[in-house]
């Protein structure tokens, strides 16, 4: 079950161009309503979704499970390594490299407290921290003999609700502290979107049979929703605060299943592949580039437009590939520091 599945890369890669896409209209002051109204619902979320399906697939391909929790953490072993090795120690070193010019850019002066708490608590980068909390509170789940998926999917949302419970707490203004250590509440809320990736894997063929047609309707939906919102009504969609509504909900599962629907035509689609691929690391570019570029198109007098804002994205994304490059090819061991131990 190592195989890859390019619809999954392509899903990944879709939405890292949709981090940059929403950086680059950040850091650029567009506050009016534009591109990214339609692809907030689902680019990040998705990134989770197809996540749990790839965890629930592995899992549950490999079952050793059973009442001795002892056994099962030994049996969950690697894929605790796994995460230590491949996120966890990558978003510390990543936020470490790049905590320096961060402070220069925002024109602030180091402060041990705040480096500690940015980058060893875990809060420079939202997205990989969530990411790795998730999915430590399924493996404990599954440790503790929560071995089926209907008792994931009545235990990860469970964890949800207390996750959104949490996080209506966060007083304002929001800080860095406000989500220490490690985005541990966004996590909470995300162990239930994974768990409905395996759940899609579990049913996989069912609801792409019913999607063949059920995609029209969707997509009737999903944009009777954004013209819903687009006169300043907000839905919550989850994302960095962890925080989602009804509604949003609706929109975000929406938009998932259509855009698994969309990736599953392309066809040898190259580019995609190596962004999916490599998104982890594409990821930790996705606010340093967008904002390096905005500042030059600043300097530069471009005007603020969507084409601007659309330049800006797609010099960051190129950026981003040739840096993914050099380090897949000379330092490889910073995404995964197990390789220093392998042979030449």
């Amino acid at each position: 079950m190592n195989s890859r599945l390019q619809w999954i890369d392509y899903i990944k890669a879709f939405c890292m161009i949709g981090v940059y896409l929403y950086h680059s209209r950040i850091y650029f002051s567009m506050e009016i309503p534009d591109y990214n109204l339609w692809l907030s619902p689902f680019y990040v979320n998705a990134f989770f979704f197809v996540s749990g399906y790839l965890f629930f697939r592995k899992q549950y391909s490999n079952k050793s499970w059973n009442n001795n929790i002892i056994t099962n953490f030994k049996d969950q072993s690697s894929s605790f390594l796994n995460i230590l090795f491949r996120v966890v120690i990558p978003t510390i070193l990543f936020s470490i490299i790049l905590y320096f010019p961060k402070i220069l850019f925002h024109s602030n002066q180091f402060n041990f407290k705040d480096f500690t708490i940015e980058t060893f608590g875990g809060i420079s980068f939202w997205f990989t921290s969530a990411f790795a909390v998730a999915q430590i509170f399924l493996l404990l789940l599954i440790c503790f003999g929560i071995n089926n998926l209907k008792k994931m999917l009545l235990s990860s949302f469970m964890l949800f609700i207390v996750g959104l419970y949490l996080n209506s707490l966060n007083e304002t203004p929001i800080t860095a502290a406000t989500y220490f250590p490690w985005y541990y509440k966004t996590g909470l809320v995300y162990t239930f979107l994974m768990t409905l990736g395996g759940l899609y894997w579990r049913f996989e063929k069912n609801i792409d049979s019913l999607m063949k047609w059920g995609w029209i309707p969707l997509v009737i939906i999903y944009f009777t929703i954004l013209a819903y919102i687009w006169d300043g009504k907000p839905i919550a969609t989850m994302g960095l605060g962890g925080k989602c509504s009804a509604l949003g909900f609706i929109e975000l599962i929406i938009g998932i299943l259509l855009i698994i629907k969309a990736c599953k035509y392309i066809k040898h689609a190259k580019l995609l592949e190596f962004i999916g691929q490599n998104s982890i690391i594409f990821y930790f570019f996705s606010g340093f580039l967008p904002a390096v570029f905005s500042v030059i198109a600043h300097k530069a007098s471009f005007p603020i437009t969507y084409i601007s804002s659309l330049l800006i994205a797609l010099i960051s994304i190129s950026f981003g590939i040739l840096i993914t490059f050099i380090i897949n090819q000379y330092l490889s061991f910073l995404i995964d520091f197990r390789q220093l131990s392998k042979p030449a």
